[in-house]
């Protein structure tokens, strides 16, 4: 069971040490979902997360998983392919969906034990956050 406190800490993690152009907003509803938006002005994440729970691991997941399309972002951008990031992003199920869906949980993860060696968080979330990834990556 991870706790806010934990997602909130994450949260700092990713703005202040990672992307110190990232928004992200946290934002109670009844079922947790997410969101990355390329930077227009800066880069940002919205998490929805559920409303009188204990257990943030999906949001915590979620937000990593977004963090890692960031990430996906800046590469696509630098090498010229900005383009490309909007076309797949807009694709709704399919191989090349799922692929940049992978590779995004993968670069998210990267950053997920980079939070958990700086904060002391215990390293069994990383099994938990790769049974929630694929599940996630068996949607698309």
């Amino acid at each position: 069971m991870i706790s806010k406190e934990v997602l909130i800490r994450a949260k700092e993690f990713l703005c202040w040490d990672v992307f110190p152009h990232l928004t992200i907003k946290l934002i109670e509803k009844e079922d947790p979902v997410s969101f990355y938006n390329p930077p227009f002005n800066r880069d940002t994440i919205i998490i929805f997360y559920n409303r009188g729970r204990y257990d943030f691991s999906c949001p915590l997941f979620l937000l990593f998983h977004e963090a890692g399309h960031c990430i996906q972002y800046r590469e696509m951008k630098r090498s010229g392919n900005e383009d490309n990031f909007f076309n797949i992003i807009n694709i709704h199920s399919g191989r090349e969906r799922r692929e940049f869906e992978k590779q995004a949980w993968i670069k998210g993860r990267v950053l997920l034990l980079e939070f958990i060696k700086k904060n002391g968080v215990g390293r069994a979330i990383l099994n938990e956050y790769d049974s929630y990834s694929a599940k996630c990556i068996d949607s698309y």
